[in-house]
């Protein structure tokens, strides 16, 4: 399979490193290797493949033709404050420690509680839910090239709303967009009639690695 997947957005450019899950036509949901680690991680607090999956994202990051270009990592804000551990921000300060590139905790902020967004489908909904939910709280990365950083892409709207904010209030100069997984292109997998080019493609691919 593909080494990354493109995702795209009001950024620059975007990729998701891995899939979080695979559906092979016939067989249950399975997660990928990293998806599996990021679950154990968000899940179960297994802070044993923290430091595996940040090596996995500092070594991608050192290969984008950008990476000598950023000036900051900048973490999704967390949806759960009261949460003891912080998977996102954790691996950003890891990331950071591998690159060389600082994370700025605390530039981006979310000001607005919303409802879980893995519960909402509606994509126009979630960007309207999300709307003014974020702050930022210093100037410090104004004009500056950013990689905005998130564990897991859905329907992109919350980065989407964290591009916004960087560019319309932090006067960012460019952000680019980089998650860990990303979850399955479709909501349905079967290839049917209408069913996107793209999900046919991958599960071709998926139905190989059974053979």
């Amino acid at each position: 399979m593909r080494s990354f997947y493109m995702l795209y957005g009001n950024w620059v450019a975007g990729a998701a490193i891995s899939l979080y899950t695979i559906r092979y036509p016939g067989y249950p949901e399975v997660y990928t290797k990293l998806g599996k680690m990021l679950y154990e991680l968000k899940y179960n607090n297994s802070i044993s493949t923290l430091d595996y999956i940040a090596q996995v994202i500092a070594s991608f990051v050192k290969r984008l033709k950008v990476y000598k270009e950023l000036d900051a990592i900048v973490p999704v804000p967390p949806s759960k404050l009261n949460r003891e551990f912080q998977p996102v921000t954790e691996l950003a300060k890891r990331v950071s420690n591998y690159t060389g590139v600082p994370t700025e905790l605390g530039y981006l902020v979310k000001v607005k509680e919303t409802p879980e967004m893995k519960r909402i489908k509606d994509p126009l909904k979630k960007m309207t839910i999300l709307r003014d939910s974020y702050r930022i709280l210093t100037n410090s990365l104004e004009g500056k090239t950013v990689l905005l950083f998130d564990d897991l892409y859905k329907s992109g709207a919350t980065l989407k709303a964290c591009t916004d904010t960087l560019l319309s209030e932090g006067k960012v100069g460019r952000v680019y967009v980089l998650t860990l997984v990303k979850t399955w292109p479709c909501s349905n997998f079967e290839i049917k009639k209408g069913h996107c080019e793209r999900c046919r493609r991958i599960l071709e691919r998926c139905q190989k690695l059974q053979k």
